[in-house]
């Protein structure tokens, strides 16, 4: 019973780390797009998930180790 009092907060922390995976996964998406067109050192604000906005150049998006992790989780999922 006691371990039903804190599901609710884990379920939320869980949606949290998801969402912000997503938008990690979405940015390295943008990252190839951009680099594609032909923008490799353009800087960008990359927001990691202990909510520390980083400058990195668009090209080192998909590098970047929590963009990495969250990329090996999404595909690990699907």
């Amino acid at each position: 019973m006691a371990g039903d009092v804190h599901r609710p907060v884990q379920y939320l922390r869980l949606a949290w780390f998801a969402q912000h995976e997503f938008q990690l996964d979405l940015m390295k998406l943008y990252s190839a797009i951009w680099t594609w067109v032909g923008g490799v050192i353009h800087l960008i604000n990359l927001t990691l998930p202990n909510g520390i906005a980083t400058k990195v150049p668009i090209g080192y998006v998909p590098y970047e180790p929590h963009v990495v992790h969250a990329w090996a989780k999404t595909v690990k999922t699907s």
